[in-house]
């Protein structure tokens, strides 16, 4: 495999994420009409009556990274329509290598052939003592990261007539060095590949493949519509008729620390954290404003956590509380047990009755 998978940049990690695992080939899976992903589904069928589909821009595009690459920021979405040699050119843009190499100065340094990739650095790293300097030279990995990803096109490897901006384009001091003329062109090819013209395919992705996947069961599906989003991506849900997803924990809008359900749309499933936040009880013990999450003071956090709404759940010694309801509630612990805090929350809200 010579490619893996992950997410780019967003507010909670400027480098992205890379999850290490292949591209799925889409249309090798259309062949038999995506019929190991209908034999799935219909056979969890039998146990859920629904589920959530995590990453449902996979089904859009899907971050592809080099295998070479650590970190997931130097990738390219895929599918998408690249830059040409051609349309760069009447662009005015002619030193490929310039923008695709690390924009390295003599007075920096200039890596060797034994360097020149993040997993080359983090294996030259590991020799250099017999303890890891991963551990103790986080620094020091980190520099070097950014310096070999100081470009801001990045070569199509399997097609060198093709190029794509670097994600977070404006950190980079590739950009800074360039000319104003040159800047200003290549932030607009950067905005034109991002949020313009990949939208007509990725629609077009989407509705080849979660048609087929919805109509092989009747479960209630919801998307994990996070993150970078598209504007593609909530037409096509809409149209298709899948929840979408609200963690209160990761709320979209800035400058509010915790979600509001009653804030958000129709269509939508709500919970107070998923798998890439910590445990409600973590975020109790850690978070210092426990008001503004409508929680009591700290005081009193492992005895009662209150939020708005209806409802009363408490824990004990016989059994844990199952978390099934529609709206929000008041959560309770006795002292004789494991606070509700301890037990994963998966509390499902659904605005259809406001």
């Amino acid at each position: 495999m010579t490619t893996s998978t992950g997410a780019p940049p967003d507010y909670f990690d400027k480098n992205g994420q890379n999850w290490g695992f292949p591209t799925h080939n889409w249309e090798e899976m259309s062949k038999d009409n995506y019929a190991w992903w209908r034999a799935r589904l219909t056979q969890m069928s039998k146990y859920f009556t629904a589920y959530r589909i995590d990453h449902i821009l996979g089904f859009f595009r899907i971050w592809e990274l080099p295998e070479h690459a650590v970190t997931g920021l130097v990738g390219k979405f895929r599918s998408s329509i690249a830059l040409s040699q051609e349309e760069l050119k009447k662009e005015g843009i002619w030193d490929f290598d310039r923008r695709c190499c690390p924009y390295i100065r003599q007075e920096m340094l200039q890596f060797k052939e034994d360097c020149n990739t993040e997993k080359k650095i983090v294996s030259k790293l590991k020799e250099c003592g017999g303890k890891s300097w991963l551990e103790s030279e986080d620094n020091l990995r980190n520099e070097l990261f950014d310096l070999i990803k100081n470009v801001v096109l990045i070569r199509d490897p399997e097609d060198a007539r093709k190029f794509y901006p670097r994600f977070s384009l404006e950190d980079t001091s590739n950009l800074q060095a360039l000319d104003d003329h040159s800047k200003n062109v290549q932030k607009r090819l950067y905005h034109d590949y991002y949020f313009q013209r990949q939208e007509t395919l990725w629609s077009e992705n989407a509705m080849k493949t979660l048609p087929a996947l919805l109509n092989s069961s009747d479960m209630l599906t919801c998307g994990e519509d996070l993150g970078l989003i598209p504007n593609c991506v909530h037409p096509v849900l809409q149209d298709l008729g899948l929840l979408g997803l609200r963690i209160q924990r990761m709320p979209s809008e800035s400058g509010v620390e915790f979600g509001i359900p009653s804030q958000y749309s129709h269509m939508t499933v709500c919970a107070p954290s998923c798998h890439d936040c910590s445990t409600m009880r973590a975020c109790a013990v850690n978070v210092g404003n426990f008001p503004a999450l409508g929680f009591v003071s700290s005081e009193r956090r492992t005895h009662k956590i209150t939020t708005r709404g209806r409802g009363n759940y408490q824990s004990s010694n016989e059994s844990k509380t199952l978390l099934e309801t529609r709206g929000r509630g008041n959560y309770q612990s006795s002292n004789e047990s494991k606070t509700l805090l301890e037990i994963p929350c998966t509390c499902i809200i659904r605005n259809f009755d406001e």
